[in-house]
């Protein structure tokens, strides 16, 4: 969602939430499966979850490993200000879900194209 806004648009949590549940309505109504990875889990997107549950495979995404997560962050556009702290990726390493994941990916080693795969395999299983 946030690389189709524009460079102001994706900077707006509320603009790109937004976008995200017009896009989940828009495949819902279609029929169409719909895979969220779990990035962002504040209330208004655990709501979003609970409300659609049985059309969502809720995935979180983990990285194992703190210099695969800097250079992440290093390379990443949409946050103005700069890179998250290692404190967020020992955060992160500690994460408890009100409602679990369906699937838990380890993305250190894996391309974007084989995590979505992951995701997508899930849906039948």
């Amino acid at each position: 969602v946030r690389e189709s806004l524009s460079h102001n648009q994706r900077r707006s949590g509320d603009r790109v939430f937004s976008e995200l549940h017009r896009r989940l309505e828009r495949a819902i109504e279609q029929g169409r499966s719909v895979v969220l990875d779990s990035t962002g889990m504040s209330p208004r997107f655990r709501a979003l979850l609970r409300a659609h549950r049985e059309n969502v495979v809720h995935v979180h995404l983990t990285l194992g490993s703190q210099q695969c997560f800097e250079e992440r962050e290093r390379q990443r556009t949409d946050r103005p200000g700069g890179m998250l702290s290692a404190s967020a990726f020992h955060d992160s390493q500690r994460i408890e879900f009100h409602d679990p994941p369906d699937v838990a990916i380890a993305t250190d080693d894996l391309t974007p194209d084989e995590v979505f795969g992951i995701a997508l395999r899930s849906l039948s299983s």
